[in-house]
């Protein structure tokens, strides 16, 4: 395992101490269940998944597991315990400073206790996280070459590639670092150092961050590397405390030569604000560090730098709510739901929007003649399992918002808009990375719908919602009122719960369907209520479904009641006291519809004791256990990647392919070894390389779950079963394809089984592409199908090549 140092405290770290006294205690407090109701959905990603029995999880560290000697509180020199590679193979003296600084800007968020405590230094090759489990966490360095970083035109001889049996290969892939994490989905019992331990749901066991060497030490003297150090490490912390990718940004498309899209693609944040951190004023970056692709911040002397080196409010909130320390008093939460608009005159319902981005837009400046900066945002339906609460799909919480901001004047009381848009790959305006879709960003398994975004994006605004979030400061401004203790409209001082009231905040009400109009009301009040209402709305969708429309008489009274019902839903959100009786009356019917087998045999019951009047008592009741019978016999690793245009992805990748995710099975060769996955995928075309049609190629990847243990990779890109994508590949010895660019180099495609199409979102350097051919005045089209899109990256192919050749 490599040589440790022996109660040497880490300069400017906390602690010290030997790897077996650390990590057992580490362990042992894994002893400990964390359990997490399914909540709404939050303002940041937080990582998680439902056990078996239907409860969210969280994966995240237990308060215990910080708390090193065991006091009850987490003091400045405790953390969870981390090794960081050093040697020739590991991070350099001036690399450990960086290392030890990335660690600290999580620690001085003062409502979080998150926190890391460096046990020592490992100075042997390691096999950067891919080997066996070990429960012990480790930030380690992938140097597959020996690079100048002393500028003396020769290869440095104080670096040493790593062995390549232990090299991770990701140089090839063009990903800068990753989180390497297992967990437990579920209470599971693992081995460790021949004991085992009973671990709670939801606890993090193994815990490593890789860093590719080669992307941030420059290739000769004089080079700048292509990535910061800081920058990536500061990303994949927030991983390795729990948080996930988040599609929030502030950020531009700028390239380095202006209309050529094969020239050097930037994402480029030009928003900061003030914000005092650990008793020191500094200008952040807005866009949070999870973002999923390396952006950079315009300083104020013009000058560049990564944008992921500090954390923005997105962040700060994230870890608070995940590991709060002292008061929460800075946040605040808002509540909501996002339906469709009804098409007046159709009667046809709202539908509640799954997967819809709600933003809130802050002035980070307190000036009303500058534009608003979006802060913080979260999904609709996010960690909502849809198939057990369809009632939630269009509810939203935006929990941990500011209060209060900061200017280099002092504090003030910060105002927002609120908007709500579909990820549909439409600019960043409409906070879509490139590629990006919105189940890559809500881990739960299966995901909720994330192809519905045939809707407008809207601006609520009191006196009636704005569509476009182009026009989010058109929106009404609502600040926190600290006397009536919630927000209130800074035009009309009325508060957030009058300007709302009982109707979603986004689209219309579901005023066409009275069971509707009582189901989202009580899915609302959540709790048993909530549940109450999603599974009897459940139960009379199966009667409609499955028994009525069955039947002419029974496809009369389901279109009978679709002609009345709008206006009596009208009446009733109209008439408190009718509502009540409604409502009882609904709840009724569904405890009768769940109850139909025990209502039938009391039924029965009552007839066959009718009839024993008048016959023989032993045959009646025969005569019922029978009945009886009858009636109950009838009853189912994340890392940040480097933007690439098209051009860029086309000329990297060694093989361009569309097909269809045949499987994508887990395996665990030992309890301690790591989960992989395998991934089946059907090639149906080809727009570069040797991958024949018709043919499966297998892509193996660490990640997957096996049990209750589910292993996780940052920064790589996730598949699941039926599902049709493109992708880049490249063909890596030793590992076989992979997927070049990670998150970047998988192309998602939208399938619709009701019109058996589908359809790829063109990118913005394609469109661009594209324009250059089309008649004047004939725009490049958003959207391709996908045999479309492959003709055109075959026609980029055939270019590149003739460029190429001598």
């Amino acid at each position: 395992m490599g040589t440790y140092p022996n109660d040497e405290k880490v300069p400017g770290m906390k602690g010290s101490g030997f790897v077996t006294s650390r990590t057992r205690k580490q362990i042992m407090a894994m002893v400990c269940c964390c359990m997490v109701v399914a909540p709404s959905t939050w303002a940041f990603f937080p990582l998680g998944e439902y056990d078996p029995f239907g409860v969210l999880r969280y994966q995240r560290y237990i308060r215990s597991a910080f708390d090193t000697n065991n006091n009850g509180e987490v003091e400045e020199d405790e953390g969870i315990p981390v090794y960081i590679e050093n040697g020739k193979s590991g991070f350099t003296e001036a690399e450990l400073e960086i290392v030890y600084e990335s660690l600290a800007v999580w620690e001085r968020v003062p409502q979080s206790y998150a926190s890391t405590y460096v046990v020592g230094l490992v100075s042997d090759p390691t096999s950067s996280g891919l080997g066996e489990f070990d429960g012990i966490n480790s930030i380690v360095l992938d140097v597959s070459t020996t690079q100048d970083l002393d500028g003396d035109g020769l290869p440095d001889e104080n670096v040493e590639p790593d062995p390549a049996e232990v090299i991770a290969g990701i140089d090839a892939t063009n990903i800068l670092g990753y989180n390497l994490k297992l967990w437990a989905v579920e209470d599971s019992i693992i081995d460790v150092g021949g004991e085992s331990y009973l671990v709670g749901a939801g606890t993090i066991i193994d815990n490593d961050i890789v860093i590719n060497a080669s992307a941030h030490r420059p290739a000769s003297a004089g080079v700048e590397p292509i990535a910061d150090l800081q920058g990536t490490l500061v990303h994949e912390l927030g991983h390795f405390f729990g948080l996930g990718h988040s599609p929030l940004n502030n950020v531009r498309a700028e390239l380095a030569i202006a209309g050529d899209p094969t020239s050097e693609l930037s994402s480029v944040e030009t928003q900061v604000m003030n914000h005092s951190i650990g008793g020191v004023r500094r200008r952040i970056g807005v866009t949070p560090t999870m973002y999923p692709f390396l952006f950079f911040t315009i300083e104020a002397n013009g000058s560049r730098s990564n944008g992921s080196v500090d954390l923005a409010p997105d962040d700060m909130s994230g870890v608070a709510w995940m590991y709060p320390r002292g008061s929460q008093d800075l946040y605040f939460a808002l509540e909501g739901e996002a339906r469709t608009r009804t098409a007046p005159g159709t009667g046809l319902p709202s539908a509640q929007i799954p997967n819809g981005h709600v933003v809130a837009w802050a002035d980070v400046d307190n000036d009303d003649t500058t534009p608003r900066v979006a802060v913080f945002s979260t999904l609709t339906s996010l960690y909502v399992n849809s198939p057990i609460y369809p009632e939630r799909e269009g509810r939203f919480e935006l929990t941990q918002l500011w209060k209060q901001m900061e200017t280099e004047s002092g504090l003030f009381n910060a105002t927002y808009t609120f908007s709500n848009s579909p990820l549909n790959g439409s600019g960043y305006e409409r906070q879509a990375p490139p590629g990006g879709t919105a189940d890559q960003f809500d881990s739960i398994d299966p995901p909720t719908v994330s192809s519905f975004t045939v809707y407008p994006s809207e601006v609520y605004n009191e006196a009636g919602n704005i569509v476009d979030v182009a026009n989010k400061d058109a929106g009404t401004p609502f600040v926190w009122d600290f006397q009536r203790q919630t927000l209130v409209s800074t035009d009309t001082d009325r508060s957030i719960e009058s300007t709302v009231g009982s109707d979603p905040m986004f689209g219309d009400p579901n005023d066409v369907c009275i069971l509707n109009v009582v189901s989202s009301a009580k899915a609302a009040q959540g709790g048993a209520g909530f549940a109450g209402a999603a599974q009897g709305a459940q139960s009379a969708r199966s009667l409609r479904d499955n028994l009525l429309l069955e039947t002419a008489l029974g496809t009369f009274i389901v279109d009978l009641y679709y002609s009345v019902s709008p206006r009596a839903a009208e009446f009733l959100l109209s008439n408190s006291v009718a509502y009540q009786l409604t409502a009882r009356s609904v709840q009724g019917a569904y405890w009768a519809l769940d109850h139909y087998r025990s209502l039938l045999l009391v039924l029965l019951l009552a007839v066959v004791g009718v009839r024993a009047l008048r016959t023989r008592w032993r045959q009646a009741a025969t005569a019922s256990v029978l009945l009886g019978m009858v009636a109950f016999g009838a009853t189912s690793v994340e890392a940040q990647i480097i933007p690439h245009t098209t051009e860029q992805l086309a000329a990297k990748a060694t093989d361009i392919v569309s097909g269809k995710v045949v499987s994508a099975q887990s395996r665990q060769a030992t309890t301690k070894s790591l989960i992989y996955t395998d991934i089946v995928i059907e090639v149906q075309d080809k727009a570069k390389g040797s991958l024949n049609k018709q043919t499966n190629i297998t892509l193996t990847q660490v990640g997957g779950r096996v049990g209750g243990l589910r292993s996780e990779i940052s920064e790589f890109a996730n598949f699941s079963k039926d599902e049709t994508v493109i992708l880049y590949l490249v063909y890596v010895e030793g590992h076989g394809y992979v997927v070049y660019n990670g998150l970047g180099g998988k192309v998602q495609v939208s399938v619709s089984k009701a019109t058996n199409s589908n359809s790829v979102a063109v990118p913005e350097d394609m469109q661009t592409t594209m324009q250059k051919s089309l008649p004047t005045g004939e725009s490049a089209p958003a959207t391709l199908s996908v045999s479309e899109y492959m003709a055109e990256l075959r026609a980029i192919v055939k270019r590149q090549e003739a460029e190429a050749a001598p």
